[in-house]
Formats: structure tokens, sequence, C-alpha cells
């Protein structure tokens, strides 16, 4: 009986210390992932901004059509970088690690 419960308390033991050191790779990964993101994320916008700064000067005398067309993609764009900003929350991480660890 003293075996079991010397098992049990170290399991305990074990699976509290795991959690703690996964707690910490995770908010690790997490800042590190936030931080690329946000760069790749400026980069785009900048992108996106000097699309339209070039295109609307040049174009909208030209063609309007093609200026409502490219402020139309670059709401899509802008919309769909706030979507990947929400999916990249902590819980979807520790999804994302759990389904990677299932699989190998």
């Amino acid at each position: 009986m003293d075996r079991t419960l010397a098992r049990d308390a170290l399991f305990e033991g074990l699976v509290r210390e795991f959690k703690r050191q996964f707690e910490t790779v995770v908010d690790n990964l997490q800042s590190s992932m936030e931080n690329v993101i946000e760069e790749h994320l400026a980069v785009v916008g900048a992108t996106l901004d000097l699309i339209r700064s070039e295109n609307v000067a040049s174009e909208s005398e030209q063609n309007p059509e093609f200026r409502l067309r490219v402020e139309a993609q670059i709401v899509v764009a802008q919309d769909e970088i706030g979507r990947f900003k929400q999916w990249c929350t902590l819980d979807a991480l520790f999804n994302l690690f759990l389904l990677a660890y299932m699989q190998s």
C-alpha cells in the first residue's frame, strides 16, 4: 500500500512538473510565434499600403474599377490577417502541439 501511495505521489509530482515545463515551453513558443507573425504581418501591411498608394494615384484617374478591386482585396487581406491573429492564441497552439505530438 505504501508503494502504491509513493507511486501515486511520484506520478502526481511528475505530472505537475510536466505541466509546468510544458506551459513554459508553450509560452516561449507563443511569444516567438507572435513576434514572427507580427513582423511578417507588418511587412504584408506595408506592402499593401504601398500597392494602394501607388495604384490610387495612377489608376484612380485611369481605371476607377481597378482601384475599387484593389481596395476590396486589401480589405479581404486585412480581414484574413485579423482572423489569423485571433487563431494564434495559446489554446490554438496547445491544440496544434497536441495534434503534432499524437501524430508522431
